[in-house]
């Protein structure tokens, strides 16, 4: 009686799709997404050179709406001004890129070589008013 009522097409079931993965979607940075967006490649992450906020798929709908939502002021920058600011925040990434690294692996001895020596502090004010005499 259900035959009836229902075609075969609604009763049959579909076989289960398991979800994409990242690496099997086989992306691709695109070279021409760092002048068009200012997005390049780090560690595996893809960074905005201008606010160095991280996107983790290499998309450039991602890269476009980052940039148009933050960064439209940059549009200023065209031709040979644009590439040597480029360049230059790229070496700006790198550089602090390598500092970062180099802070993680270098090992701390101990608390006072993690804590910077400074004045002892001072003693807070006294919350009570001064006393003033009046004549």
């Amino acid at each position: 009686m259900i035959d009836k009522v229902w075609p075969k097409k609604l009763t049959e079931e579909k076989p289960i799709q398991r979800k994409r993965r990242l690496a099997e979607e086989n992306r691709r940075f695109n070279e021409r997404w760092i002048d068009k967006y200012c997005f390049v490649p780090s560690q595996g992450r893809f960074v905005c050179l201008l606010c160095h906020s991280q996107i983790s798929v290499p998309k450039e709908y991602n890269m476009r709406r980052h940039y148009e939502a933050k960064h439209t002021s940059f549009d200023g920058y065209q031709g040979e001004n644009r590439s040597l600011t480029i360049q230059s925040l790229r070496i700006v990434l790198e550089l602090g890129t390598l500092a970062s690294l180099a802070n993680m692996h270098s090992p701390v001895t101990s608390m006072s070589d993690s804590t910077s020596v400074s004045d002892p502090p001072t003693p807070p004010l006294s919350t009570t008013p001064s006393s003033t005499t009046s004549e």
